[in-house]
């Protein structure tokens, strides 16, 4: 899966910025968020989380 850099968000801009990374989201279906400038999270829309892993 590619990410788009500007899908990658910091761990802090997510605790300020909840609803802005959410309508990333639902823009783009993936944020990866950083902690400590290292990808440590994938939020993923539920429709394409299901896509992917089947039913849930």
């Amino acid at each position: 899966m590619k990410v788009k850099l500007d899908n990658l968000v910091s761990m802090s801009e997510v605790n300020q910025n909840f609803f802005e990374v959410a309508r990333k989201v639902d823009k783009d279906g993936t944020v990866v968020i950083l902690k400590n400038d290292t990808p440590k999270y994938i939020l993923v829309d539920y429709k394409l989380m299901k896509e992917i892993f089947g039913k849930i």
